[in-house]
């Protein structure tokens, strides 16, 4: 009999224990899923917001792929004439309040680094939007310090701008373009208006601002001879170029090939 009653005792308080335990892991449960809940509400409340990410060299890639991808610096326009990633946009911040990207695209922000204002000043714009917009990873800096390629403006006196400009004179440019064996691609800088007035016979103007704009009008596959209305202005448009990707490019130096005394034929 005394057998029987030690053994029901250590069964109910077998169970005990386990209803216990079950209670307490329930709690904990519970516990940890309202902190979450409250956490959410708060933040909520609060109006935070995280813009996702993207490393430098994923959005670089998506590019080359060939993939809709849609960069937007929010940056010093001094710093962004000076230097920007090639084929993306200057943006203010009304412009970023009422902007719409196209269904297909992928929106990238790009900040100067650790720029505190401008990154809250943004997640409360975007806040209002429906669409996703991703924030590239360390700022424009960090797309620098992976040596992704950049458009410079055209610094003559930057030892790195100058090293991606091939001068050439005029007669070598007349022998250059006259040779039956070259297929030379003539390119004007000029403002339509100064090109309107006075340019090279036989050249395609596209103005050195719409350059990065207008690149697929520019033929790959051929070298081009590249001037515009001073030595400088050709110097940039060289660096442009360059920047580009258009490494066959030649750059007419010198100031006179739209003067009287040009060696070319000028027009009209």
């Amino acid at each position: 009999m005394k057998n029987k009653n030690d053994s029901r005792t250590v069964i109910i308080g077998g169970i005990l224990i386990l209803l216990i335990g079950a209670g307490f892991l329930t709690r904990s449960y519970w516990g940890a899923f309202s902190t979450k809940d409250a956490s959410s509400d708060q933040n909520e409340e609060e109006g935070s917001y995280d813009l996702p990410t993207l490393d430098a060299k994923v959005v670089k890639q998506k590019m080359d792929n060939g993939e809709m991808v849609r960069l937007l610096e929010v940056r010093n326009s001094a710093s962004y004439k000076i230097e920007h990633i090639p084929h993306s946009e200057l943006i203010s911040f009304s412009a970023l309040d009422v902007f719409l990207p196209d269904p297909n695209e992928l929106v990238v922000i790009v900040l100067d680094t650790e720029d505190a204002e401008t990154l809250e000043v943004v997640k409360n714009t975007l806040r209002k939007k429906s669409f996703t917009t991703y924030l590239l990873s360390g700022g424009y800096s960090a797309w620098k310090r992976q040596n992704l390629p950049t458009i410079s403006f055209g610094d003559p006196g930057s030892l790195l701008d100058q090293s991606k400009v091939v001068f050439i004179s005029e007669k070598e440019a007349l022998v250059w373009l006259t040779d039956p064996d070259q297929t030379v691609f003539l390119l004007d800088v000029q403002s339509e208006q100064s090109y309107q007035k006075k340019h090279i016979n036989g050249a395609k103007n596209i103005p050195l601002g719409e350059l990065e704009k207008r690149f697929r009008e520019l033929p790959s596959s051929t070298s081009i001879l590249v001037y515009g209305e001073n030595e400088l202005t050709s110097f940039q448009a060289g660096v442009r170029l360059a920047d580009l990707g258009f490494i066959t490019t030649k750059t007419l130096g010198g100031d006179k090939h739209l003067t009287p005394t040009s060696l070319f034929v000028l027009a009209p």
